[in-house]
């Protein structure tokens, strides 16, 4: 899955969504999308795929504490080429936010696998300083660009 963009979310982005949620799906996913700031992933024919949350605390950290699929979104190889984009775009996001740390968090085994996956092949690459695990936690330690 190339020519994925994120952008800050907002209503109209996910249109394509609302069709295959109950009502009571919908009044959730409004309810959570007014709490902190949610990004959607967007592929190349303008679908919103993905969603995920970015919580910025104090400037000094952010966390990462919600994922959400796009209900159309049901090939296994989509959902990890979009959590790897979801991962990069996060760095991309503190890192022009020149926010040094972020924290990950889910309770979804397989994400959680990924993400740490992705923070060790990132750490090798020197864009990750340093990454802690514990619980359901991953801590990653950026290396801030100066632009």
């Amino acid at each position: 899955m190339n020519d994925l963009t994120y952008k800050e979310t907002n209503n109209k982005h996910l249109d394509n969504w609302m069709p295959h949620l109950s009502e009571e799906e919908k009044i959730q996913l409004n309810s959570d999308l007014s709490d902190y700031e949610w990004y959607s992933i967007i592929d190349k024919n303008q679908t919103t795929v993905s969603i995920f949350q970015i919580i910025n605390v104090r400037d000094h950290y952010s966390k990462n504490l919600d994922i959400r699929f796009s209900p159309s979104t049901k090939n296994n190889d989509d959902i990890i080429a979009i959590v790897i984009f979801i991962f990069e775009s996060i760095l991309n996001i503190c890192n022009e936010s020149k926010i040094k740390m972020v924290k990950f968090h889910t309770h979804d085994a397989l994400l959680h696998e990924i993400f740490i996956i992705l923070a060790d092949k990132y750490q090798t690459l020197y864009i990750i300083d340093s990454v802690k695990k514990y619980g359901k936690w991953i801590e990653v330690e950026l290396n801030i660009t100066t632009n």
